[in-house]
């Protein structure tokens, strides 16, 4: 078959028009492989299409429990693999291995987007599988990183609704009622108290659909999140990455079993332990998408290792020269997760709140706390200003014991405002490339407290924004699970507590990336050590069997 025809023959591609299939015709390419390479690999990051036109491959899988790479199937002419790769940008679930010189038709993902992209009425016609086209439906959050895709997404089962309900119903017929009556005894008023009924319906029921809605259960590719929005009142967000969770079970109750709902428990290393994802509709599908998730992390640390191990090989073997890998650094994120007064007032820099410099990102406590414990200081200063005046107006020429007395408690006015001051500054929060820092100090010669973990025993972050000012001016709790004995640091009241969460977040995964980028060359090195030594056995060998070889030449002509 020639592109077009097979292009037309792909289940995926079968309801697009004539002119879809010419377009995405322009953009594949044929390629030829031979018999022993390796089209993809495990657990590395999809980005092509593959259509077999000839030839033969094995899939093979890389087993969690087993350790093992089994075959789990073949791709003949006709087959295809890598619609999750191509729509979505999804790591490889098996390694394709060439077991027959083999034509394949490719499409790349990054033109396939550009096509889309440019064709924007184009493939719409997709036949898309469920699960992809589930996944694509799926919504994206302002937490998540580069590179990070939704793969599962649950509100709180529908009985969660109709208690949030129970209370506003009873208050909306009460109010009916009290309505009702009125109008019959001025009538005159009925429209009004029509129009009034509609708003406190509006009012008393859209609010707990709106906090329903807003309360959401997400695994990612990396972690597990699950967050809870009271509506201009509170916000937390729980989260663990997929590495530091030990087990999933799931909980169902009675009335659970009945009208089908249940809780995902997920059990984590850190002091508190659990992660509760309560009210879901579907329990097991959760736990066995969070299953599959880790088991996909897993294979792809797996097919990382394999990958570190070829280079080395090809390395030792003198086949490839690699240039030396880029420094890791945390990857700034800008949450956009902001009150309307949280983007004018903490959008503007503040190197008093927040400073960074190099890889330390160093935070205070909102300015709104500052103003809080400078508030007494502060008015005794404008009173004593306001004294000054009044007295200039009613005595020509004070005293100077008047003067002296003023100039003392202006003295320690100025003094409270200044210890005010230093003792906010001096609390501060700090995440470096390795540790977390929480330090509290008194001015002068005051007590100091300081407490620190090591990015490496952090088990979750959780933020908490508490009650309407924290919603409005945007501060709150960062709370920092650890597996140490300092067990949790809470970094209180700071500014932005979203952005604080994404920076710790994104330092603690620079950090991972260079513990395993240090991990994979102490494996080379010793990888290297082995080969090294295996090189020098197999010459002392060589040079045995020659030395061998010689001594019976020489004994050989000496017999003769």
């Amino acid at each position: 078959m020639n592109i077009l025809e097979r292009l037309a023959s792909i289940p995926l591609f079968q309801d697009l028009t004539d002119e879809e299939l010419r377009l995405l015709a322009s953009i594949a390419r044929r390629e030829r492989y031979a018999k022993g390479s390796k089209l993809c690999h495990q657990g590395e990051l999809g980005t092509t299409f593959y259509i077999f036109d000839s030839g033969e491959a094995q899939v093979r899988r890389f087993d969690i429990q087993t350790g093992a790479e089994e075959p789990v199937g073949y791709k003949r002419p006709g087959d295809f693999f890598g619609e999750t790769s191509l729509l979505l940008g999804e790591p490889r679930d098996a390694t394709v291995r060439i077991t027959a010189d083999a034509e394949v038709i490719c499409i790349n993902k990054t033109e396939f987007d550009a096509l889309r992209e440019e064709h924007s009425r184009l493939f719409k016609n997709l036949r898309l599988s469920p699960s992809v086209r589930r996944k694509l439906e799926l919504r994206r959050f302002p937490w998540m990183e580069p590179g990070e895709t939704t793969a599962e997404f649950a509100r709180k089962h529908w009985w969660v609704l109709v208690q949030l309900l129970f209370k506003p119903l009873i208050a909306l017929l009460l109010t009916a009622i009290v309505l009702l009556l009125l109008s019959h005894i001025v009538p005159s008023w009925s429209a009004a108290f029509l129009v009034l009924l509609l708003i406190s319906a509006a009012v008393l029921l859209g609010y707990p659909i709106l906090d329903w809605r807003n309360d959401y259960y997400v695994v990612t590719n990396k972690r597990v999140v699950h967050e809870e929005v009271q509506l201009f009142v509170s916000q937390t967000r729980d989260e663990a990455p997929l590495d530091k969770i030990q087990n999933v079970t799931v909980e169902r109750r009675a009335l659970g079993n009945l009208i089908g709902f249940g809780d995902v428990v997920i059990q984590t290393a850190g002091p508190r332990g659990l992660i509760m994802f309560r009210y879901l509709c579907k329990p097991e599908q959760m736990m066995q998408s969070i299953f599959e998730e880790m088991n996909r992390a897993k294979a792809r640390a797996r097919a990382e290792e394999r990958r570190e191990i070829r280079q080395e090989l090809q390395r030792q073997f003198g086949w490839s020269e690699e240039a030396p890998p880029a420094p890791i650094e945390p990857r700034r994120r800008y949450v956009k997760e902001l009150s309307p007064l949280g983007r004018v007032l903490l959008r503007i820099p503040h190197p008093w709140v927040r400073s960074e410099v190099g890889e330390t990102v160093t935070w205070r406590k909102h300015p709104v706390f500052l103003l809080q414990n400078i508030a007494f200081p502060l008015l005794g200063l404008v009173a004593l200003v306001a004294v000054a005046a009044l007295v200039g107006k009613i005595h020509d020429s004070p005293g100077p014991g008047f003067w002296l007395g003023y100039m003392l408690v202006v003295a320690i006015v100025v003094f409270l405002l200044w210890y005010q001051y230093v003792d906010w500054g001096n609390d501060i929060y700090m995440v470096t490339a390795d540790a977390l820092i929480d330090v509290e100090k008194k001015p002068l010669f005051g007590a100091e407290q300081r407490r620190r973990a090591g990015l490496e025993m952090v088990q979750n972050i959780s933020l908490d924004i508490p009650g309407v000012w924290g919603m409005l001016l945007d501060f709150g709790d960062v709370v920092i699970q650890t597996a140490g004995v300092e067990g949790s640091l809470i970094f209180t009241r700071v500014s932005n507590p979203r952005e604080v969460q994404a920076d710790i977040v994104s330092h603690i995964e620079a950090f991972r990336e260079r513990q395993a980028r240090a991990e994979a060359e102490r494996r080379r090195a010793e990888l290297s050590d082995w080969f090294v030594a295996y090189r020098e056995i197999l010459e002392q060998k060589e040079r045995s069997q020659a030395s061998q070889a010689k001594d019976k030449r020489k004994s050989d002509m000496e017999r003769k």
